[in-house]
């Protein structure tokens, strides 16, 4: 009986560790696309905040538009040496007049993916705040049309030392809901940049995923448990 005790633990010991899971976070470089042209005939306007999101997205990609012209519009000193963002300037009066313009970034799924369970988007050069997006005012996010969320100064914008966009980002953390909207080989990311104030601007970012992966042996470890299990009930009953 003490044998058979013992067996059944180390039994019970090898299938918790069967079934144990690592989670990945799979790091996915955007491909920049394209910016709609900045003018203040270009961008798409309206009386309050979210209301000229959908002009905005259907603005078209001006190839000789420069995506991260890095202050043309809106200057800021003091940036790190290397660090990407985008400017614009804002053309109506602050507050009522609420501008948009379109972004657009690709990116190609890697095969081998296990259990996708978490979508983000980050900035490179700020790593240390978590998964955050540079943001000031408002990013609209889409992936493969379907809305994402919006984020921003007017959501859930947090103050800090990110020069570029005055000290402004947003949560990059889309949890699981995006996963959905993921396809196999090229996935396309949309961004609408909205303003309400002076001038903004938008920080370079990419992609994070979150992968959950099976312990590699998982079927391995499960037979032989059960062999052994087996083993031992033949002795017992002998």
């Amino acid at each position: 009986m003490k044998y058979l005790i013992n067996t059944v633990w180390i039994t019970l010991i090898l299938c918790s560790q069967a079934f144990a899971q690592v989670t990945n976070t799979v790091i996915i470089p955007l491909t920049w696309v394209g910016r709609s042209t900045e003018s203040s005939s270009t961008v798409a306007y309206g009386p309050s905040r979210g209301s000229a999101v959908s002009a905005g997205l259907a603005l078209p990609l001006d190839p000789s538009q420069v995506i991260f012209d890095n202050g043309t519009y809106a200057p800021r000193s003091g940036v790190p040496a290397g660090n990407q963002y985008a400017s614009w300037p804002q053309y109506g009066p602050g507050f009522a007049s609420w501008e948009c313009r379109h972004f657009q970034a690709a990116f190609t799924l890697p095969s081998g993916l296990h259990d996708v369970v978490g979508f983000s988007l980050f900035s490179p050069y700020y790593t240390q705040y978590g998964n955050v997006i540079p943001i000031n005012d408002n990013a609209y996010v889409y992936l493969n049309g379907t809305f994402l969320g919006a984020r921003g100064v007017d959501y859930d914008g947090t103050y800090t030392n990110i020069v570029e966009t005055d000290g402004w980002y947003g949560n990059g953390n889309f949890g699981s809901a995006p996963v959905a909207s993921l396809q196999a080989g090229l996935n396309v990311l949309d961004i609408v940049a909205e303003e309400r104030l002076i001038s903004g601007q938008m920080g370079l970012i990419n992609v994070a995923l979150l992968d959950v992966v099976p312990e590699p042996n998982t079927a391995l470890l499960l037979i032989g448990a059960i062999a052994v299990l087996a083993c031992a009930l033949r002795r017992r009953l002998v």
